[in-house]
């Protein structure tokens, strides 16, 4: 999950992982016997069983497509001031998802896991780093419960080659304390 390729550089950034066991969906072979119509997430197959399935590029699109955007609704409701981009817009290799005036959270792929990520905004006149900093943390747990509407694990970034996980039981439960 989330092995260091991605990163967030700024003061008041951070970033969350979609493993790629929750968003990469498999059919069966047709020469498995298995049931043509069933789908599985990554996560679901042992690997013995890989060698019945394949990897469906459509269903995974499809699947990544719900999820971004449920997690827009979410982030939306959550804080009216994020809307989503009029035009496809990217940050560096990162799918602006939804942005403010402080703010951009962006989707990247991670080859193991799709990176959610919460970017500063920099303006060409003003400098927003105090409002930055007041409004981060907030930010980026909303992040982190938007997307636990959707998963159970989420992989957090814990510096330069390093990650851990969290659950939403955790959260829910106080026994894990994100900063």
């Amino acid at each position: 999950m989330g092995r260091g390729n991605v990163c967030v550089t700024g003061p008041y950034e951070g970033l969350f992982y979609i493993d790629n066991d929750d968003l990469l969906v498999y059919r069966p072979l047709e020469s498995s016997g298995l049931d043509a119509d069933q789908r599985l997430l990554l996560g679901e197959l042992d690997v013995d069983e890989l060698q019945d399935w394949e990897y469906s590029e459509g269903d995974s699109y499809w699947l990544m497509e719900e999820v971004k955007s449920a997690f827009a609704a979410s982030m939306k409701i959550r804080f009216p001031s994020f809307q989503t981009p009029r035009k496809q817009e990217w940050i560096n290799d990162g799918l602006v998802i939804v942005e403010n005036s402080l703010f951009a959270v962006t989707f990247e792929d991670n080859q193991w896991s799709t990176a959610v990520k919460l970017l500063q905004k920099e303006h060409w006149c003003y400098d927003y780093a105090g409002l930055q900093k007041q409004h981060y943390q907030r930010y980026l747990d909303g992040i982190r419960d938007a997307l636990f509407e959707q998963f159970e694990t989420l992989g957090t970034y814990g510096g330069a080659w390093t990650s851990g996980r969290i659950s939403r039981k955790e959260i829910l439960y106080g026994k894990v304390h994100t900063a």
